[in-house]
């Protein structure tokens, strides 16, 4: 190894060494801010654990305060006296007032925990603030550091390779000084040898002559000898060349006869080509017109389908429709069947009543509770319709709002790259519908890149289960980089107004088309771990008002409850027709079944045995007709005159 090499091993482990002195102290910063983050998370975690376990606590007993009033309530109808109604009125009311209070101090509590989170977060700004600073600085003293110990390095590398250099001048000139020497000897060798040898070669040619000499009058003998063998070979072959060119003459005649034959068959081969190409220019008019036609069909099919795209909206909302009217029916249609089968229970008590009295001979014993009571009490009716028209106008305002958004001009680049870049999430139907449109004849379109377009992307939405505005808002903040429209659609606003300021902004810069599927599985792995109600990918944590305010916030909470206490009541109600159904169901005890299946099993032994007995009477009377039959025809045939005639008549045998 030379000089240069060895001093830039050791410069570079130098430099190495100065540059891990520099990287240890960023490190340093790095490391503490992300201690200083867990620590803030475990406590987080704690603290959100704590409240999490009050607000349960608080939720339990507002219940069960709750509960105590709702009895309560029903009490107050049986108080006579005015004093005392007033005076039950007012411990009612002091109870409500408890139970607002105790939510109310709840509200406190969370109000505090968001102050002191939003100092919290000033503070962490402050510091992350500092620790830039610092590190700011910390690069730049590395940066003159690793300057400085980069010209030292270099002006040490540049001399090394200078002593280097001289040393290898010095050789290089000694051993050029060595090989002209070298060479100089060898010249004179190789002249020396060269003359010797053209010496040696003259007295070669020489010898070489004289001996050509006697081969040369040798060979000439033999060669007159071989002119005269050739001169006789060549008359018999002028024999056999006038032989054969009578037969190159006569196979010349034939091949004369054979060329018009061919001039023949090439004239008809033209005409066939002619003829031929008049049905070509007919296939390619043909072709010209159909190609015309489908195109006009295909224009006419994208209007068709535009059309029937409307008209399935349609039928979705007319769907909706009667999807309300239904829930209205269905309690009636439920009392219908509970009345009817509250009929056929009797029927199958009677039914019971009777096998054990007429064919067992036991004492029936009727069933005990009251299996005829109606399963669709109102109460039950009225929740169930009440969620029905709830569920029918949210889904229709989840469309309506998706259907807003995914038609605006602003999210027309986002459709248009999710379709383009995730196209093999289509399902089969969609698949089979751009293949039919692939399988048209006509020029592609600008409408019917339109409709592929659409088809596709449709599929793909379907695929990542985005079937509201707030998924379409998270799946927009995942493609997009953009902090103003994160912040757009994070923030609570109608869906129009959403529209209007990514228009006017044109905030929604998309991601890059490599990045599109890899965003595209996350944000699917954070819907399935987070679920529905989540807020979606990329921390977007708020979506459009009008699909329900922001997931998780205050105004949420109310509603929360109140659907609970009427999700606790419609499954009550649930649990109470579920025992009535297993009540009806259950009315005959597997004991019974199991007699009823062995009487069910003997009844039909001796239904066997009757209709064997059945067959056999039957049989009976057939053979008996036949033996009355068979007398009548004997005494017949015995009473005949030709038996008379007979040297053994029948009378003397029987």
């Amino acid at each position: 190894m030379g000089l240069g090499k060895s001093q830039i091993m050791s410069s570079r482990k130098r430099l190495n060494k100065t540059k891990a002195l520099g990287d240890e102290r960023i490190t340093g910063v790095r490391v503490a801010a992300d201690t200083r983050e867990s620590e803030r998370r475990t406590l987080e975690e704690t603290r959100r654990q704590e409240l999490r376990a009050k607000m349960l606590t608080e939720a339990e007993a507002s219940a069960r305060h709750n509960a105590a009033v709702a009895m309560r309530w029903a009490d107050l109808f049986s108080v006579q006296v005015p004093q005392d109604l007033h005076a039950e009125i007012v411990k009612q009311k002091a109870a409500c007032d408890r139970i607002i209070a105790s939510k109310d101090k709840l509200v406190g509590e969370f109000k505090a925990e968001l102050k002191l989170k939003d100092d919290d977060y000033v503070r962490s700004l402050r510091k992350q603030a500092e620790e830039v600073d610092e590190l700011l600085q910390l690069m730049g003293e590395q940066f003159r550091e690793m300057s400085n110990a980069y010209g030292a390095e270099m002006v040490d590398i540049e001399v090394s390779f200078k002593q280097e250099r001289g040393e290898l001048l010095a050789e290089n000139r000694a051993e050029l000084a060595a090989l002209f020497e070298r060479r100089r000897v060898r010249e004179q060798q190789f002249m020396e040898t060269t003359q010797e040898r053209a010496e040696q070669f003259h007295l070669q040619l020489e010898e070489l002559r004289l001996a050509d000499a006697e081969e040369y009058n040798v060979l000439k003998i033999r060669l007159e000898t071989d002119i005269q063998n050739l001169e006789q070979h060549l008359e018999a072959m002028r024999a056999t060349y006038q032989l054969n060119t009578e037969k190159l003459e006569y196979n010349h005649r034939v091949l004369q006869e054979r060329d018009k034959e061919n001039e023949l068959t090439q004239q008809q081969q033209k005409r066939k080509i002619a003829r031929h190409r008049d049905v070509l220019s007919n296939l390619k008019s043909r072709y010209a017109e159909l190609d015309k036609k489908y195109q006009d069909d295909n224009m006419r099919l994208t209007e068709e389908y535009r059309r029937v795209t409307e008209q399935f909206k349609d039928l979705q909302r007319k769907y909706r429709h009667f999807a309300k009217a239904d829930s209205a029916r269905r309690g009636s249609v439920r009392t219908m069947n509970a009345d009817r089968v509250a009929s056929l229970v009797r029927k199958v008590l009677q039914a019971d009543k009777a096998i054990h009295d007429q064919l067992l001979g036991w004492i029936w014993q009727p069933p005990t509770g009251e299996v005829f009571a109606s399963a669709g009490d109102s109460v039950t009716q009225l929740a169930e319709s009440e969620a029905a028209e709830k569920e029918v106008a949210a889904a229709e305002a989840v469309d309506e709002q998706l259907s807003t958004l995914r038609a605006h001009q602003a999210f027309a680049p986002m459709i248009a790259l999710v379709a383009e870049e995730a196209g093999f999430l289509a399902d089969a139907a969609a698949l089979r519908e751009l293949a039919r449109l692939n399988d048209e004849d006509a020029v592609a379109s600008a409408m019917l890149k339109a409709s592929q377009n659409e088809i596709k992307s449709d599929a793909v939405l379907r695929a990542l289960n985005v079937n509201s505005a707030r998924r379409f808002c998270a799946l927009a903040t995942c493609l997009t980089d953009s902090p103003a429209a994160h912040k757009l659609l994070g923030r609570q606003m109608d869906v129009s107004e959403l529209c209007s300021a990514i228009e006017a902004t044109g905030c929604l810069t998309l991601c890059s088309p490599d990045e599109v599927v890899a965003r595209l599985m996350a944000f699917a792995e954070a819907s399935r771990g987070a679920g529905e109600g989540d807020t979606g990918p990329q921390g977007s944590g708020g979506v459009v008002a009008a699909d329900g305010g922001a997931d998780g916030g205050a105004d949420a909470q109310p509603s929360s409850s109140q659907g609970g206490a009427s999700g606790g009541g419609h499954k009550r109600a649930e649990e109470r027709e579920r025992a009535y159904w297993h009540t009806a169901v259950d009315v005959i005890s597997p004991m019974g079944f199991r007699v009823w299946k062995a009487l069910e099993k003997s009844i039909a032994a001796y239904m066997s045995t009757l209709q064997r007995r059945s067959d056999t009477l039957d049989e009976l009377r057939s053979l008996q007709r036949q033996n009355e039959e068979l007398r009548l025809l004997l005494n017949q045939y015995l009473a005949s005159r030709i038996n008379e005639e007979l040297r053994v008549p029948p009378t003397a045998v029987i």
